[in-house]
């Protein structure tokens, strides 16, 4: 349950808490990673958009990112300007995973159709 009501799971788009935060001990964040990962595991891919995979926040990322590794086809794509930047990392970091870099703003992928 969130702070306004209940929130069902499956119409939010699921963003990292900064590991800082007290908050990840709580039942709602942890029950939105665990479905979070449990669904990334099952579908084997991920988009990332725009997100920067800062270290500071690797407790709120690396489960998700290692649920991935763990699933049949462990496909990350990354999009953001920095992309290329961040694959190698995060290649080097899980090295199963098969990361996409993808050099652009959403607005600049979106009007390229999305391709990859």
């Amino acid at each position: 349950m969130s702070p306004t009501g209940f929130v069902r799971i499956d119409e939010r788009v699921i963003a990292p808490v900064p590991d800082k935060a007290e908050g990840l001990k709580e039942p709602f964040i942890r029950d939105t990673c665990r479905e979070a990962c449990s669904r990334v595991r099952a579908s084997g891919s991920l988009v990332a958009i725009g997100y920067s995979f800062n270290r500071h926040d690797a407790q709120s990322y690396r489960p998700i990112l290692q649920s991935l590794a763990e699933s049949g086809e462990r496909k990350l794509i990354v999009v953001c300007p920095e992309a290329s930047v961040l694959a190698a990392r995060i290649r080097y970091e899980y090295p199963h995973l098969r990361v996409t870099p993808i050099e652009k703003t959403l607005k600049c992928w979106a009007s390229d159709s999305f391709r990859y």
